[in-house]
């Protein structure tokens, strides 16, 4: 048994090597007390009939429910818990549940950290088997408010009230920063916005690309006089999947100190070649019927014919103030790419969108099972010259495969 003392952090740690002489090992670490002030690591877990019996896998997916397009990652397990150590731990009045964390690292590198989630603790006396999930540490930014009492909560993201306008790749990552303050931010879009300039005589076309564009730091609402009107983004974490779908993308953490904000669709994106004999088992099946009516507000905007048919509509909320800066001031976003001539900015992402709801690829997933574990949520997969998007990616790193939920886009 172990006797544990007060303000100590514990690290169990569970270690092995997979094919191709791939190390990994996985931390699960517990603040005894009210804070850690040395920690003790405890190695070989199994000398206390400690073991983890399954499931390792590290699991990436998008929220297809509610269609946000956020990056999402959680580790459940399954832990052979014989002297109750584990499960006493979890309940004493002593830890707090959000100091019991895990750390997933592949050859040393970290691909997950995260702390477990209480409504999925569930310890059976019969076969000693503690069973929960780890919810990735930006869930964090679900529990952030953007506003408190009527008033902007500025603090989480460091805002300058005498600056209303930032960089959106710099509040993106202002953003993910509650969650780690060292984090860096990928970002990838290949969008080119136009804003028009009334300053010259005639008006002059202004363009920029998606790494140049502005926001305005009070996105989540505005004040009318001294009144603060929320528009309906109560917390950070629904803030940055509203923008990741605004501008086509998906976002989320990929390991503990990287964040990403790519496009979902795109021909230009990242692509891995699968070769068929890495190919174990390939399932083909229609999940969702097409969309024939989709809007988005604000403006009421939308595409194809009204319908009130359940399933067969779609209305989602987007973003559509942003900004270009010029030597005559912020410009509004009006356009994106020139090929649309829509007024306002949400012109495109309509047809952005209704290119992959309004169409029958939307229907199909296919699953892929495959050998070995380097595969990305974030990166397409080609598969005998046919490129996939990948929706879901199961990394079963003890038996090195990987299962992939894919929709085809071409």
């Amino acid at each position: 048994m172990i006797n544990f003392e007060l303000n100590t952090k514990y690290n169990f740690v569970f270690a092995g090597v997979l094919p191709n002489k791939i190390s990994y090992s996985i931390i699960l670490s517990v603040i005894y007390g009210s804070k850690s002030d040395y920690i003790v690591g405890i190695n070989n877990p199994s000398e206390y009939l400690i073991e983890l019996v399954s499931t390792k896998e590290l699991i990436y997916e998008i929220d297809e429910e509610s269609l946000s397009h956020f990056a999402l990652a959680k580790f459940p397990c399954e832990i052979l818990d014989a002297n109750e150590i584990l499960t006493n731990l979890f309940s004493s009045e002593y830890v707090k549940l959000r100091n019991v964390n895990i750390e997933i690292k592949i050859n040393e590198l970290t691909k997950f950290t995260g702390s477990v989630d209480p409504l999925s603790i569930v310890f059976n006396k019969t076969d000693l088997i503690l069973s929960c999930s780890f919810k990735p540490d930006t869930y964090i930014l679900n529990e952030t408010d953007t506003w408190l009492n009527n008033v902007i909560n500025y603090e989480p993201i460091g805002v300058n009230l005498n600056n209303n306008k930032i960089l959106l790749t710099e509040f993106v990552t202002r953003i993910y920063k509650i969650v780690k303050n060292n984090i860096v931010l990928t970002s990838i879009n290949n969008w080119i916005f136009n804003g028009v300039d009334n300053n010259n005589n005639p008006p002059v076309i202004v363009a920029e690309n998606f790494a140049g564009l502005f926001v305005d730091e009070r996105l989540f609402g505005y004040y009318n006089n001294n009144s603060f009107i929320c528009n309906g983004i109560t917390n950070y974490g629904d803030l940055i999947k509203q923008l990741a779908f605004t501008f086509g993308c998906i976002t989320g953490m990929i390991s503990s100190n990287q964040a990403i904000f790519v496009p979902f669709i795109d021909s230009n994106k990242p692509a891995k070649t699968i070769d068929e004999n890495c190919l174990i088992n390939k399932k083909i099946e229609g999940n969702r019927d097409i969309i024939s009516f989709l809007v988005f507000n604000p403006g009421g905007n939308y595409l194809g014919t009204p319908t009130n048919i359940q399933g067969k509509y779609l209305t989602k909320e987007i973003f559509t103030s942003f900004f270009i800066n010029t030597v005559n001031g912020f410009l509004p976003v009006s356009q994106i790419n020139t090929k649309y001539s829509w007024e306002e900015f949400l012109a495109g992402v309509l047809n952005y969108w209704g290119s992959y709801f309004m169409r029958k690829k939307y229907i199909f997933n296919y699953t892929f099972e495959v050998t070995g574990i380097d595969y990305n949520l974030w990166e397409d997969i080609i598969i005998n010259n046919v490129k996939y998007t990948p929706v879901y990616v199961k990394i079963n790193f003890e038996e090195f495969k990987t299962e992939i939920k894919a929709v085809k886009l071409e």
